[in-house]
C-alpha cells in the first residue's frame, strides 16, 4: 500500500508484512487495522511505496515475525522501500537496544542485525546489550560474542568506567577464511633461525632471538631442545636466509656464527654486533 495514502499502525504493519499469518488471508480494514491519512503525508523514499516497521525489542511477536519478515524483503518489489523503525514503547530497560540499533545505522550496518531473545551471556558482569557474531551464510557457530559491563573493571581493582568488550577464537574465523577462499597463505618466511647447541644455551638464545626481533628482523627458535641439524632443517622449512649458531665455546668468546643457509659459509662475530651485521646482509 502507498504510504503517502495509508499508514499501518503497529499491529497492522507487523501482520499484513506475515505472509503466512492467518491475518494476511484477509483484506486489511480501515479504521480497524490501518488508518487513512488526509492529506496524503509525503515519505523519505520519493515515488516509492514507503513500509515503516514499528517494533519493540521486548515485544515476542516481532520476534516470531522476524522469519515472515525476512521472506517477504527477500520478494521485496523493487518499488518498495522498507524501513524498520525500533522504539522503547515507554520501556526504559529497551532504550540501550534502540540506541545501538540507531548508532549502527547510522554506519550503515543495520542490515546486519538481528534481533534474538535466545541469546544469554552466561557471564554475570554483563550489565547491558549482549551479542553474538555470525557468518552470513549462518554455516558456522559464533566468530565472537559480548557485550556491555558497566562494574567489571571496578571490580577488578581497576577505574570505574564502563565498557564493550567481547572475546573471540580462531578455530571457527580460520574455518570461515578457509570456506570463502581468504585464508591467508602459511606463515611467511623467516629471516633468522637462532639454534643453541645445549640446554645451557638457551638463556643466550632467548637473549639474541630478542635483540633481533626488537631491531626488525623475524626471528624463530627451537621451542624444545633439539640436535643442531634438526634445528637447521627446520630453518630450511621455514626459508630463513641465515641461522645464528650458539654454542658453550661461542658463549666463552662471547661470540655466536652467523650461517648464510644459502651459500653455508659460516661466520664468528661478536654477539653484541649480530643485529647490526644480520641488518646489513638482509639489506645486500
Amino acid at each position: 500500500m502507498k504510504f503517502s495514502r495509508w499508514v499501518g499502525n503497529f499491529a497492522a504493519v507487523l501482520l499484513v508484512l506475515a505472509a503466512g499469518s492467518a491475518f494476511a488471508q484477509q483484506a486489511p480494514v480501515v479504521g480497524r487495522d490501518y488508518t487513512q491519512l488526509n492529506p496524503p503525508q509525503s515519505t523519505d523514499s520519493g515515488n516509492k511505496i514507503e513500509v515503516i516497521e514499528f517494533f519493540w525489542y521486548g515485544c515476542p511477536h516481532c520476534y516470531h515475525l522476524e522469519p515472515a519478515l525476512k521472506a517477504w524483503l527477500k520478494k521485496k518489489p523493487a518499488d518498495v522501500e522498507f524501513r524498520p523503525v525500533p522504539g522503547t514503547f515507554g520501556a526504559p530497560q529497551w532504550e540501550p537496544l534502540t540506541r545501538t540499533y540507531y548508532a549502527l545505522d547510522a554506519m550503515g550496518l543495520a542490515d546486519f542485525l538481528d534481533f534474538d531473545l535466545t541469546v544469554v551471556r552466561g557471564i554475570a558482569y554483563y550489565t547491558g546489550t549482549v551479542f553474538e557474531l555470525f557468518d552470513a551464510k549462518g554455516q558456522f557457530r559464533a566468530i565472537c560474542g559480548g557485550g556491555r559491563y558497566d562494574n567489571l573493571l571496578s571490580s577488578l581493582g581497576g577505574v570505574d568506567l564502563p565498557a564493550v568488550g567481547f572475546g573471540m577464537g580462531d578455530v571457527v574465523l580460520g574455518e570461515l577464511l578457509k570456506d570463502r577462499g581468504l585464508a591467508p597463505p602459511l606463515p611467511a618466511p623467516i629471516d633468522v633461525l637462532v639454534a643453541g647447541i645445549t640446554e645451557q644455551d638457551l638463556p643466550h638464545v632467548l637473549q639474541v632471538t630478542h635483540e633481533l626481533r626488537d631491531g626488525g628482523i623475524r626471528v624463530e627458535y627451537a621451542l624444545s631442545l633439539q640436535p643442531v641439524g634438526k634445528q637447521l632443517k627446520l630453518a630450511d622449512a621455514r626459508e630463513a636466509r641465515f641461522a645464528v649458531l650458539i654454542g658453550p665455546d661461542d658463549r666463552a668468546k662471547e661470540e655466536v656464527v652467523i650461517k648464510d643457509l644459502r651459500t653455508k659459509e659460516q661466520t664468528s662475530l661478536p654477539a653484541s654486533s649480530v643485529a647490526e651485521e644480520l641488518k646489513r646482509r638482509l639489506n645486500t
